[in-house]
């Protein structure tokens, strides 16, 4: 099972569009089985698969509704005084977690839990190790021994921390959007140096890989150009850069409650939306699950718009 987890160091550069679009291609177009496991307390991606609602007690986030399979007539046996809600956050706090079924056949979902999240952050720096950066890497390991998943997607918070800690240390790749301005670059290269250090913890059968790093949100712009040809100078740039994805009004169009289409390859195999999506998608693919790492794309196949 691969465990692909998209980080970045800072908020607004696109990650959990891009995290749900991995998602939908290698269920829609790769006809694999998965899981997402919603990592970011305000639980976007969350509510772009599953019911959810506002959490009372977090000004901006999301918890989900009650499991469509929860019955408070006749409760389960495993866990008398379950509520019928259940969330990634679980894992941290020792109560059992059932996945929940989305939109997509093949992909089940690991919901956020705003407030439970928070909370797991601001766990004593002394414990965060083993109760927060470990214990999403064991619930990995449970899955890759239990489950019949082929992949599992981490969607992680904005800000460097022990959520986004834990995404990597269960991560086997991480794919990494980036903004074509300076702190973008900046938190990529941190988040590159994260990876490496990682690596260095790990044994050697149990390597971490950068699956691709992905310019997001690009225009066709004097300062756009200039901070890509930063990124190709890069060290492994030619083996890590993706096709770039342009700065179009239908990504957020296609996230909206209700949207139709809600999945960019429901969209027509021309639109240009597509037609980048599934290129930046196959390198992905192809690196993670073909461990083909030498394709390096034609910049001139590029397309911009808005």
């Amino acid at each position: 099972m691969k465990v692909i987890t998209t980080a970045g160091n800072k908020g607004g550069i696109g990650k959990s569009t891009i995290a749900l679009t991995l998602a939908q291609y290698l269920t829609k177009c790769k006809s694999l089985k998965g899981a997402f496991i919603d990592l970011d307390p305000q639980g976007n991606s969350s509510s772009s698969l599953i019911p959810t609602t506002r959490d009372p007690a977090h000004p901006t986030g999301y918890m989900p509704k009650p499991h469509p399979e929860w019955d408070p007539e006749n409760p389960s046996e495993d866990d008398l005084h379950w509520d019928g809600i259940s969330s990634i956050a679980d894992i941290f706090i020792g109560r059992p977690i059932y996945p929940y079924p989305t939109w997509l056949e093949n992909l089940q979902c690991f919901p956020s839990f705003a407030s439970l999240l928070e909370d797991a952050q601001r766990v004593l720096k002394v414990d965060v190790k083993e109760k927060v950066i470990n214990r999403l890497k064991e619930f990995t390991t449970m899955l890759t021994k239990h489950s019949d998943y082929d992949f599992v997607i981490i969607d992680t918070n904005p800000q460097f921390g022990p959520l986004t800690m834990a995404g990597l240390r269960a991560a086997t790749h991480g794919l990494l959007p980036t903004e074509l301005e300076q702190y973008g670059i900046n938190g990529t290269i941190g988040m590159i140096e994260a990876i490496s250090s990682e690596q260095l913890r790990r044994p050697k059968d149990e390597s971490i890989k950068i699956a691709g790093i992905l310019p997001n949100q690009v225009r066709k712009t004097a300062v756009h150009t200039k901070f890509l040809n930063d990124l190709r100078s890069l060290e492994k740039s030619d083996e890590w850069l993706l096709p770039p994805v342009a700065q179009r009004t239908i990504y957020t169009e296609l996230v909206v409650e209700d949207a139709k289409p809600n999945c960019v390859f429901n969209l027509s195999s021309t639109h240009p939306a597509r037609i980048e999506s599934e290129k930046w998608c196959s390198f992905v693919y192809e690196r993670v699950f073909q461990n083909i790492y030498n394709k390096v794309y034609d910049n001139e196949d590029a397309s911009y718009g808005s």
